[in-house]
């Protein structure tokens, strides 16, 4: 029964991989992104209504 496992490569046992090593880029606040993608789609609405 053992036998009968299918064994896959570790790079495709799961759908994602997330590591804790930060990679030297930039560290952004999740809320300072939501801010700012609000705020630039608001702009983009006032725009867009002007034109």
């Amino acid at each position: 029964m053992a036998q009968d496992m299918i064994r896959t490569p570790s790079s495709m046992a799961g759908i994602m991989g997330f590591s804790d090593t930060s990679t030297g880029g930039p560290a952004l606040n999740p809320r300072g992104v939501l801010a700012f993608v609000i705020v630039f789609i608001v702009v983009i609405k006032l725009v867009a209504l002007l034109i």
